[in-house]
């Protein structure tokens, strides 16, 4: 109970729905190395982690790495639609977690699961936000790529110019 009610994405539940929390989950331990969950694979459970680090990859490549209270999985409870994971979700130390499946958050209490939507909403809130900081930080570096190149591209081009021979005499 103690664990749980000191992530942050439990910080507004009851006591009560903590409880709720702790009768539905399952915890795990899990070691160095070992996929949680596999991009295409079907799921519907989401994770939250207690502690470790986790690597999040989409085929093959890192978009995000996550450490003690962030969670994953929840696109799979969010969208009912998609029961098919987006990515793939590696430990990069040992790692303690708890697993709620969507079966048993459906069967939850109507205020347990207000307070669930309401922290899911704040999650997303603050992702849409790391990543907004995220896609601004990659624009400022193209551009300062693009910004160095252009002067040597002129160059190239005002040298190709002067370089290019005439194509008839007239023209000399």
């Amino acid at each position: 109970f103690k664990i749980l009610r000191n992530l942050a994405f439990f910080s507004g539940f009851t006591d009560t729905e903590v409880w709720e929390v702790v009768g539905i989950c399952r915890w795990q331990e899990q070691s160095k190395g070992k996929n949680i969950v596999k991009e295409g694979e079907a799921s519907n459970s989401l994770f939250f982690i207690i502690s470790g680090q986790a690597l999040v990859s989409k085929q093959g490549v890192e978009v995000n790495r996550l450490s003690n209270g962030d969670c994953f999985g929840e696109i799979a409870y969010l969208e009912t639609a998609r029961q098919v994971r987006l990515a793939t979700v590696t430990t990069l130390t040992d790692m303690k977690l708890i697993e709620i499946e969507e079966t048993s958050l459906l069967q939850a209490s109507n205020g347990f699961q207000a307070s669930f939507a309401k922290a899911f909403l704040n999650l997303m809130v603050t992702r849409l936000g790391a990543a907004y900081q995220r896609v601004s930080m990659l624009e400022g570096t193209i551009k300062q790529m693009a910004a160095k190149q252009t002067p040597a591209e002129d160059r190239e081009k005002k040298t190709a110019t002067i370089a290019k021979p005439p194509a008839s005499l007239r023209e000399a």
